[in-house]
């Protein structure tokens, strides 16, 4: 980054331009949390999920879920799904709508797909829906309401019941 546009649309060159990295929040976490031994892996090994923000629900959505890359993709997709529903979408089949009902949809795939014990339902999977709110709670402050719970709730509710008959 090399120039700021003023307020009548003018470039300014910076005195100190600077690159962005690409890094990101998790990224930095995990490179931090490496550097002060939270993490005992070197950076090139870690991975963001064993950082502290998603320590924990990795841990609980384990309970469930054997596969570790269905277990990631569960908590991202979730993590994902609860700031766009905060920021006012709501699932529909075209547009923003669309993926993210397609972000509810692929979490309870691999929730289905990955599931440790064949009697493992519904009601486990809204546990690691309400477990991934506290959580996420924890660490962002809590943004999250309960609506935003119960929107995911019903987005996979509706998915399941299209699975089972396959309508």
């Amino acid at each position: 980054m090399a120039y700021y546009k003023d307020e009548h649309g003018h470039f300014v060159e910076l005195k100190d331009k600077n690159v962005d990295t690409g890094m990101g929040f998790e990224r930095l976490c995990m490179v931090m949390q490496c550097i002060k031994g939270d993490i005992q892996k070197p950076i090139k090994e870690a991975s963001v999920y064993e950082t502290d923000l998603f320590a924990e629900l990795m841990q609980f959505i384990s309970t469930f879920v054997g596969e570790i890359k269905s277990q990631r993709i569960i908590a991202d997709h979730f993590r994902a799904a609860f700031w766009l529903i905060e920021e006012g979408l709501v699932p529909t089949n075209e547009g923003r709508g669309y993926v993210l009902r397609r972000l509810i949809r692929r979490a309870y795939f691999q929730f289905i797909k990955s599931k440790k014990d064949e009697k493992v339902s519904m009601p486990q999977f809204l546990e690691i829906i309400f477990k991934a709110k506290d959580f996420l709670n924890g660490i962002y402050a809590n943004k999250f309401t309960a609506k935003t719970s119960a929107i995911i709730i019903d987005e996979a509710s509706k998915f399941s019941q299209t699975i089972e008959t396959g309508k």
